[in-house]
């Protein structure tokens, strides 16, 4: 109700608005679109009037002609004739233009110059008392300007100033000759003459506001209806939305139903296998596989489900970083290996030579590719292949592409499995598991990133997709990825893809057992019994040495008493919550001592989220639910770090010490050495670019410019500078040739003290 109010508020101010507007741009002080309909009418009697006034003229001619030489009425009646022709003429020119291109005061003007010399001409009436001295020629030209004020009154109602100047001409001139000839009956006339003037003139008016009266009330019914009908088709559409949502409704129950009985089903079944039949140690691990297989799946459905829906409600918010789109599809591939193995299909893997980085959000690209690889194995029949491949699209960006030897999707069925939930008859026919929004996840994904996503398929001969990413996101001015070993790479899962480590992307194993020095002293801060008891079982088990803490006073006091190499914190614990601890802890240790590694534990990981916890000096984010790679990559992460501290790996502080540890790790010392190198020129071209930028005015190039130093200052960890690039981004948005000096002047002072940061760490490795 109060929505409905306040639609018909803005709609009366809209209104209001409008015809103020309308008064002030019309001729006729009434309404602009009013005008065009007011003198549609005017040229409509006048051209219907044109006849019969004519008749008068030759009746009137041909009366005065018994005082008065026919020759010389006759010459009258031709002059009357032709003007009322030049009048009728214009009226009917104005009825061939278009509504568009009136002009409602050229028009005007033109029609009362027209109606003046057509006045004029019954003005010279007066002339017929020259020619004789009849006495009875004072009360013809009486009659006869009578009839002319009349007769033109009436066909010009609907234009004002025109009745005027058509009529008061004869008006004044028979007048005053009346006047001028003296005696009662001639003074007589020419009052009456002169009242029937403002009186035919008035009535003129009269007519004139009663027909705008009706073309407003044509106004407003036309209005109303127009209304009526938006409001029917606001309803329909309403009432479509609605079929749409009660269907998508359906559709949704449906498939979750499904999709989540099955996993629960073989959950529940397997438990209770376990629990009530004695079974052999295989039989054992197979309902302990099953349990986990399903879910993993649940676990994956309900993600998908979340990232849906965010994206949607547009609360997707990518964490952006320089990130090498090799590196991401080569831990897919290994994560997705086992399965294309078990299956029989051969997945190979190839990526082009010397790759820029790319910036974008390393978990939405990730899962880009994981949707799309898990997509073709999953259709892909025993002993097919999948081939994914990384390279330099067309225009200068690079693209994921994944091509299968499926079954291939029919062309009709397409848009189907873009839709949410849509599956082809394939995925149908064959109880493929999946709620059907993998690739409307992908799409939005390459949307978020102001990509291209393509769908490539043939019947019985397979299909490929592609994902793009432009041009603007290729970081060029960055090191290319070093590969280990090798420039281009073709493998298939049996191994590791050639061109890498055997171990650049192993994952921690929970059997592995640390050496002496690589034993981390953990403790564990979680409120919920089962999950504190599976945390600590992998750590025991990875044999690291673990203390526990049910809640957050609990916590502060052991990080008090002892020190810690790794603390996984609990963002939502009863009383003191996990940001509290770890601001506390902050407070109390001021710097002292050994500083231990946080990890938040936390179903929300959300950009914005990870954002937060990292500026409370969190290290990283362990999303629940968890699997047990994750919390031994966590340990992994602490065990990194314990080391560089050990080796000496320190930043000066206008760097973030954590990016620039992970990219001195990755790479080779002289690549590193040769990466600061790189970064340093670029930076320095940079500033020589963006300062030419300003001087030419040229906007394009200077967000191009500031794309490109925030990316690079992102993979260098010159936060300063990266924060300065993007501020400097937003204010070019809104900033003209004339004002962009002001947005980039902060950003050309900090580039050449970073240059400098970059030389100082570049000389002390």
């Amino acid at each position: 109700m109060r929505a409905k109010m306040g639609r018909d508020v803005r709609r009366n101010i809209q209104k209001t608005v409008l015809d103020a507007r309308q008064r002030l741009t019309s001729s006729s002080g009434t309404r602009a679109s009013f005008d065009y309909e007011l003198m549609q009418a005017y040229t409509g009697s006048r051209i219907g009037a044109a006849l019969p006034i004519s008749a008068i003229v030759v009746i009137l001619a041909v009366v005065a002609s018994f005082w008065v030489p026919f020759v010389f009425t006759a010459v009258w009646a031709g002059m009357v004739l032709l003007s009322l022709l030049a009048v009728a003429l214009m009226c009917r020119r104005f009825q061939h233009t278009e509504a568009a291109k009136f002009n409602a005061e050229h028009w005007t003007t033109n029609f009362v110059a027209a109606e003046t010399v057509y006045g004029i001409t019954w003005s010279l009436i007066p002339l017929f008392g020259l020619l004789t001295q009849a006495d009875a020629l004072a009360v013809v030209t009486f009659a006869m300007v009578l009839v002319s004020i009349a007769s033109n009154a009436v066909a010009t109602r609907t234009l004002t100033p025109a009745t005027v100047m058509s009529t008061l001409p004869a008006t004044l001139t028979v007048s005053i000759n009346l006047v001028s000839a003296g005696g009662t009956l001639n003074y007589t006339l020419g009052a009456i003459v002169l009242c029937a003037e403002i009186f035919f003139v008035y009535l003129a008016r009269q007519l004139h506001a009663s027909e705008l009266e009706r073309i407003s009330h044509q106004a407003e019914k036309d209005s109303l209806i127009a209304e009526l009908e938006e409001a029917q088709h606001m309803s329909d559409e309403a009432r479509r939305h609605a079929e749409q949502a009660n269907m998508a409704k359906s559709l949704f129950l449906a498939t979750m139903s499904h999709e989540l009985r099955t996993p629960l089903t073989s959950v529940i079944g397997n438990a209770e296998l376990m629990e009530l039949v004695t079974q052999s140690e295989e039989d054992r691990r197979l309902s302990l596989r099953a349990i986990k297989d399903s879910g993993r799946h649940l676990l994956d459905l309900v993600s998908e489900l979340l990232d849906l829906s965010r994206i949607e409600a547009g609360k997707y918010d990518l964490s952006e970083e320089a990130l090498s789109l090799t590196e991401v599809a080569a831990k897919c591939v290994e994560m997705l290996g086992p399965r294309a193995k078990a299956k029989g299909i051969d997945l190979t893997f190839s990526y082009g030579k010397n790759l820029p980085k790319l910036w974008g959000d390393e978990r939405a690209i990730r899962q880009v590719v994981l949707n799309l690889l898990s997509n073709a194995i999953k259709f892909t029949p025993q002993g097919g292949k999948v081939t994914l491949v990384i390279n330099r699209s067309a225009d200068g960006g690079q693209l994921i592409s994944v091509k299968d030897n499926g079954p291939g999707i029919p062309e009709e069925e397409i848009e189907t499995v873009f839709s949410s939930f849509g599956q082809g008859s394939l995925a149908q026919k064959t109880a493929e598991q999946g709620a059907g929004l993998g690739l409307t996840i992908v799409r939005n994904l390459m949307e978020l990133h102001q990509g291209r996503f393509d769908l490539i398929s043939k019947v019985r001969f397979g299909t490929e997709v592609i994902a793009s990413f432009p041009r603007a996101r290729v970081m060029d001015a960055l090191a290319p990825v070093v590969e280990r070993r090798g420039s281009e790479v073709s493998t298939s899962v049996s191994g590791p893809a050639s061109g890498m480590a055997e171990n650049d992307y192993a994952r921690p194993s929970v059997e592995s057992s640390p050496t002496r020095s690589d034993v981390l002293r953990i403790l564990i801060v979680e409120d919920d019994a089962s999950i504190l008891h599976v945390i600590q079982t992998i750590a025991i088990t990875a044999g690291h040495d673990v203390t526990t803490a049910p809640d957050g006073e609990t916590a502060l006091a052991l990080l008090q008493e002892r020190e810690f190499h790794c603390v996984l914190l609990d963002m939502h614990l009863p009383g003191i919550r996990g940001t509290e601890v770890k601001e506390e802890f902050d407070a109390f240790d001021q710097g002292a001592g050994f500083i231990p590694v946080f990890f938040a534990v936390t179903g929300d990981a959300s950009s914005t989220q990870r954002g937060i916890y990292k500026s409370l000096g969190f290290h990283g984010v362990v999303e629940k639910p968890f699997y047990a790679e994750d919390i031994l990559a966590a340990f992994s992460d602490a065990q990194l770090l314990r080391k560089e501290r050990s080796m000496g790996f320190e930043y000066p502080p206008e760097f973030d010490a954590e990016r620039m540890a992970k990219l001195e790790r990755s790479l080779d010392s002289n690549d590193f050495v040769d990466s600061l190198l790189q970064a340093s020129v670029s930076l320095s071209s940079r500033a020589e670019a963006l300062a030419q930028a300003v001087r030419n005015g040229d906007l394009l190039s200077a967000r191009k410019i500031c794309h490109t130093v925030a990316g690079t200052a992102g993979q260098f960890g010159l936060t300063a500078l990266q924060s300065r690039a993007k501020e400097a981004l937003l204010e070019l948005d809104k900033a003209t040739a004339a004002t962009m000096e002001s947005a980039v002047a902060p950003l050309i002072d900090l580039i050449d003290p970073a240059v400098k940061s970059l030389a100082a760490l570049r000389r002390s490795r």
